[in-house]
């Protein structure tokens, strides 16, 4: 640890400043990007968690033609209906509102 301790003292005494800035900005973007990378994945499963949701209430709830579990061509197009005309443009709305600068 000394020996290390000692070389890393060396290399900050003979190095410029323009070295130890690189050095530490490149420490901080990568710390930056560790964290991003994070949230992002944290969005993009929560996006999926909430479409899986979604899905599932869509096709576990009866409808009133049909009983439930019983899955026919016509319920999975009344789904999609209702998907497209209703759920998806609550979710484009959601994400409008989290664009707009506060």
């Amino acid at each position: 640890m000394n020996n290390s301790l000692k070389k890393l003292t060396s290399i900050a005494t003979n190095s410029s400043n323009r070295v130890l800035l690189a050095a530490v900005v490149a420490i901080h973007v990568i710390v930056i990007a560790l964290i991003a990378f994070a949230s992002f994945r944290c969005a993009v499963e929560s996006f999926t968690i909430y479409v899986g949701q979604l899905a599932w209430n869509q096709l576990s709830t009866p409808s009133p033609p049909t009983p439930a579990g019983d899955i026919t061509m016509q319920v999975i197009r009344i789904w999609m209906n209702h998907v497209v005309e209703v759920k998806l443009p609550q979710i484009l709305q959601a994400m409008a509102s989290l664009r707009k600068p506060w």
